[in-house]
């Protein structure tokens, strides 16, 4: 066992008593030296591991948490901390508002880290950046989000767009800092589903996706073109598919710029984060431009 320190975005992840295996996950998931020194935060984490037992009757009032990737639950405690169970332990989190501090006591296994990943997902939310569910790609310096439900087309768009010259960002997952606009992707490479390895084929016949890793086929972004994993937003991008009308682009009412955003970004766990994370949402909408992107019949006005 050692401590462990990482800097994520600017903010202090401080471990106790971290395992190697431990060390080796969050290297891999929450280590990011391409975003080194961008980001300035007074916000710290502590994560360590913990025996507490779970409050009687928590998984029994726990419910579903809408958006996580793999079925996780969530549920409060009367103290206001967070629990987010999971088949074997769990993470609590503790927010400390005013000292700009949140606390996680992980009680779980490195097999079993889903909650894990959530909770570090939560903490982040809480200290001022928006998770963005989203693919992105740039043009001339300034970024697009492309908005959906899952199976809307945003990485077959992703993979058009980078056919027609747009600049790569991100497949899946970024944070966004609401002062600068600045998104920081944090995705290493795209993942494909079989039916969009598809287009990959099609459209880059010399790229070889990597083997099947039991959800999706990685692909480096690099083998496609040159990225960027960082880059201004400008523009936030609904998609629609509908295939009795020809692909254009349409303006987007704000309501639906509403909509495709905190679907896009979910709801914070902690109480005392919604209301902030609101405003710092409807500022961030307001500067934007906000458009809609039918995928019709024909190929896309890219």
């Amino acid at each position: 066992m050692s401590e462990y320190t990482l800097d994520i975005l600017g903010r202090t992840l401080m471990v106790v008593n971290a395992s190697q295996g431990l060390i080796a996950w969050l290297e891999e998931h929450w280590n990011f030296p391409e975003h080194a020194g961008q980001l300035e935060s007074d916000w710290t984490f502590v994560l360590e591991y913990s025996d507490e037992p779970e409050p009687e009757g928590l998984r029994e009032q726990a419910k579903p948490l809408e958006g996580s990737f793999n079925p996780l639950e969530v549920a409060w405690a009367e103290d206001a901390s967070v629990w987010l169970p999971e088949r074997q332990g769990g993470v609590r989190l503790a927010l400390e508002q005013a000292a700009h501090r949140v606390r996680l006591h992980w009680y779980g296994t490195l097999e079993y880290a889903d909650a894990l990943y959530q909770g570090m997902c939560e903490v982040m939310r809480s200290s001022g950046l928006i998770p963005l569910h989203a693919s992105v790609a740039a043009r001339d310096g300034k970024a697009s989000a492309f908005l959906g439900p899952s199976g809307t087309g945003k990485t077959t768009t992703l993979l058009r767009t980078i056919a027609a010259g747009w600049t790569p960002v991100s497949e899946d997952f970024s944070w966004l800092e609401p002062e600068s606009l600045v998104l920081y992707s944090w995705d290493r490479k795209l993942h494909l589903l079989p039916d969009t390895l598809k287009k990959l084929e099609e459209l880059f016949p010399d790229v070889q996706a990597e083997k099947f890793n039991g959800r999706k086929h990685p692909v480096a972004f690099e083998d496609l073109a040159p990225r960027l994993w960082s880059c201004p937003l400008s523009t936030l991008v609904v998609l629609e598919r509908n295939s009795e009308r020809v692909s254009e682009w349409q303006p987007l009412p704000k309501m639906q710029a509403l909509v495709g955003f905190y679907s896009s970004t979910g709801v914070p766990l902690f109480g005392a984060v919604r209301q902030p994370f609101s405003d710092s949402s409807a500022k961030v909408i307001g500067r934007l431009e906000g458009k809609k992107l039918v995928l019709g019949a024909r190929a896309l006005p890219l």
